[in-house]
């Protein structure tokens, strides 16, 4: 697994998720992290602004949970 392979945390979908409802999904999220937002704090935050798009449903966004440590931010100038 990723984990064993040395990575901290995983973001993973529990079932398959549209492509399109993905792309967007992860576009926020990763516009979270690159704010400095903690992993966990872009999920939640995506999560929420992913219900004011046409994705709404939590069929779209409620799949993605995020494995391993997720109080830690990323630093995107490394």
């Amino acid at each position: 697994t990723f984990l064993h392979a040395g990575a901290q945390s995983v973001l993973v979908s529990l079932w398959s998720v549209s492509d399109k409802a993905t792309s967007q999904f992860m576009n926020h999220f990763y516009t979270y992290l690159s704010k400095g937002k903690t992993k966990i704090e872009a999920l939640q935050l995506t999560k929420a602004k992913m219900q004011e798009t046409q994705f709404s449903h939590p069929f779209y966004w409620a799949a993605f949970v995020l494995i391993g440590d997720s109080n830690k931010s990323i630093d995107f100038n490394h």
